[in-house]
């Protein structure tokens, strides 16, 4: 069984010193990631740079950028049948695109550092959706359509905001499942979960579960009668 993970973080270049980012530390990529290699899965890592990694001899390919993790979900899909691709990286929405100092409008990105001044105002465009061109990277490479697993982050949604949220992804076709939690309610080793399908125009929860390894644990299920049934 050959899977693709992604986890992490991403950055993007304000200067070459100044990024924005999110507060994800690609633990649970990392816990998935080991679980599955336990089980005897082939697994292929796509990790943030500053990602918490596995512990065990995972194949792991760093990134930094949203364009950097584009690059190589491409690569990776074009180059290699996988039979599940979870992407549980935290992709930024918005990328830097100009920087106003003191009036003066200069391009946003890594190629300098911006001086000091007295205000500064950032403008953001809106980053591709990667998840929308998983399923397409596999096919146009002529490789075998992986099953995608999405993950949806909330804070303080209701249930049916998640519902709504994971219709949005399900719906598109980005995902054949779509995880779904909500920062507030992540505690310690505490990291409840929903795992969502689409089925006959309905969203359903599909499992539930409290803790990393059980997420874990449900994937691989997924996996493995995906692998068999194709």
């Amino acid at each position: 069984m050959n899977i693709l993970i992604t986890g992490g973080g991403c950055r993007e270049a304000i200067d070459n010193v100044r990024c924005v980012t999110n507060t994800s530390t690609g633990r649970t990529s990392a816990a998935i990631a080991d679980y599955f290699f336990a089980q005897g899965a082939h697994v292929t890592l796509l990790a943030a740079a500053s990602a918490i990694k596995p512990k065990t001899a995972c194949t792991i390919r760093p990134f930094v950028s949203g364009a950097d993790l584009g690059n190589l979900l491409q690569q990776e899909l074009s180059t290699s049948d996988y039979d599940m691709v979870i992407h549980a990286a935290a992709v930024s929405d918005f990328v830097p695109q100009t920087i106003i100092l003191d009036g003066v409008e200069v391009p946003a990105g890594p190629e300098g550092k911006i001086p000091s001044g007295s205000s500064m105002t950032v403008t953001f465009r809106a980053a591709p959706k990667l998840a929308d061109s998983i399923k397409v990277w596999a096919k146009t490479g002529g490789r075998k359509e992986p099953v995608v697993v999405c993950f949806k982050l909330t804070s303080g949604a209701s249930q049916e905001k998640v519902q709504s949220a994971c219709r949005a992804i399900l719906e598109r076709g980005a995902a054949d499942y779509v995880v779904a939690n909500d920062i507030l309610t992540i505690r310690g080793e505490s990291h409840p979960f929903d795992v969502h399908i689409l089925k006959e125009g309905q969203v359903h929860a599909l499992r539930h579960g409290e803790r990393e390894e059980e997420l874990a644990h449900i994937l691989f299920e997924l996996a493995r009668n995906a692998a068999t049934t194709s």
